[in-house]
């Protein structure tokens, strides 16, 4: 299903049943005009079980309505757009939005910068996360904190795109093909650290221990002489 301009207005007119399977939704807006009366909606909009999304330029907004089918899969969710003002709608509300499961994302330009809002179910897995944007783009990430942005699980290898200046902002939980936990740098640098401090208060208890035993005897010692002088 292919919408453009003017015609993604109709999208709350198609009535797409809950277990209807779509393989392909696609929305370009070139003019907030075209997407304005599905913002306007209290109700989210059920487009079934699909399986490709691609929202373009205002349009990108319009993922803030969507409801896909609890049960469904998204394939791939790819989200472009090349003004900030295509994003605007998406960075003035306070609330995050969350997406169901996808299996693979991609942000082109400034739809990157709604990434600090966007909140993954808890039972995805992703493939693949790419971000494909300048520095401009970036730069709502890059003042976040360090692993400050949930991403959830994804698959060893799904960040190899991923600038590590950006990765560094990102939480996430790498899994193998079994979805199992693997061990990366981050979490031996993490691990070492924690053993470092660890053994760095240990030494510092033995050597305040070592300080207080080391007073104790020039106490008594000083104790002693005094006694002995005045005898």
């Amino acid at each position: 299903m292919i919408l453009n301009d003017y015609v993604v207005s109709i999208l709350p007119n198609l009535r797409i049943h809950a277990d209807c399977n779509v393989k392909h939704l696609s929305l370009h807006a070139s003019k907030k005009e075209y997407i304005d009366g599905i913002l306007a909606k209290e109700e989210t909009l059920c487009v079934g079980r699909v399986k490709k999304v691609l929202l373009d330029d205002y349009a990108v907004s319009v993922v803030l309505k969507l409801r896909i089918h609890e049960d469904s899969m998204v394939e791939n969710l790819s989200l472009f757009a090349y003004k900030e003002e295509h994003v605007a709608t998406i960075l003035a509300q306070d609330q995050p939005f969350c997406v169901r499961r996808v299996k693979n994302m991609k942000f082109r330009d400034y739809a990157a910068s709604i990434l600090p809002k966007l909140r993954i179910h808890e039972d995805s897995i992703m493939e693949s996360f790419a971000l494909d944007a300048g520095e401009v783009s970036l730069s709502r990430i890059l003042v976040e904190g360090d692993s400050r942005i949930e991403l959830g699980r994804i698959r060893t290898g799904g960040l190899d795109g991923v600038p590590e200046e950006i990765r560094r902002k990102l939480r996430y939980t790498l899994v193998d093909r079994e979805g199992k936990e693997v061990l990366t740098e981050r979490n031996r640098e993490a691990a070492a650290v924690g053993d470092g401090e660890v053994e760095e208060a240990s030494k510092r208890e033995a050597n305040e221990v070592a300080e207080k035993e080391t007073k104790k005897k020039q106490k008594t010692e000083e104790t002693f002489f005094l006694g002995t002088k005045q005898s």
